[in-house]
């Protein structure tokens, strides 16, 4: 079986949306998604914020997620 191809993910600079910053290296395409930021009261304003809670805390991504967050807090304490 062939490796699983690398992707990188990357999000938009709000303030200057034609520059990209990469968050994430993963392997697969299942997690290369494209990457948004939603507000809570936006998830309780369209009424999938329990949704949204239960993924952080039962999704298959959960795990993921964490790391990432663990990784960026990491880095912004070395700064």
């Amino acid at each position: 079986m062939p490796p699983e191809a690398v992707y990188f993910v990357q999000i938009a600079d709000p303030e200057e949306p034609e520059r990209w910053h990469t968050i994430a290296r993963v392997e697969g395409r299942a997690l290369a998604y494209e990457a948004r930021a939603v507000s809570q009261s936006r998830l309780r304003r369209d009424g999938v914020l329990a949704h949204a809670q239960w993924e952080l805390g039962m999704g298959e991504l959960r795990h993921y997620g964490r790391a990432l967050v663990e990784r960026a807090e990491r880095n912004l304490a070395s700064r």
